[in-house]
């Protein structure tokens, strides 16, 4: 019948050992797999707050600006965890957010905080055509 070890028999904790083997080794292929290639494909990362950017436009114009602002930060972290802090786009994803403050949550002091680090990222940004009124370039330009 086979030897037991703690009321297993010998084939199933041979069994039990080995799938336990093969989810720690899983697991650490997947967490060492994802962190470097993320960090180190800034390009991908680049386009993916590029996307992230098109589609919180596409929320503001419809005035959806919670999803706005949600897909704005969302583009904030890849750009952090890409190493892309300093980026154009990064500036971008920065103005876009002010903007969402301003038009949609009417919040002053934090799109003007998000307009700063555009402009200290970018000194020469200016206003997205698509979303430039009249209201929001007097307080982009403060």
């Amino acid at each position: 019948m086979g030897t037991k070890v703690l009321g297993w028999p010998a084939a199933r904790l041979l069994a039990a050992r080995c799938l336990a083997l093969t989810l720690s080794v899983s697991t650490v292929a997947v967490v060492l797999s994802a962190g470097p290639a993320r960090a180190g494909d800034p390009k991908k990362a680049r386009e993916k707050i590029v996307e992230f950017n098109k589609q919180a436009l596409l929320s503001y114009d419809a005035k959806d600006y919670e999803t706005a602002k949600d897909l704005l930060t969302k583009a904030l972290k890849e750009a952090k965890g890409a190493a892309l802090e300093d980026d154009k786009m990064t500036a971008r994803t920065y103005l876009h957010l002010g903007a969402v403050y301003w038009v949609g949550f009417q919040d002053q002091s934090v799109a003007l905080q998000n307009f700063s680090l555009a402009k200290k990222i970018r000194p020469d940004i200016q206003l997205t055509p698509s979303i430039e009124t009249p209201d929001l370039k007097s307080i982009f330009d403060m």
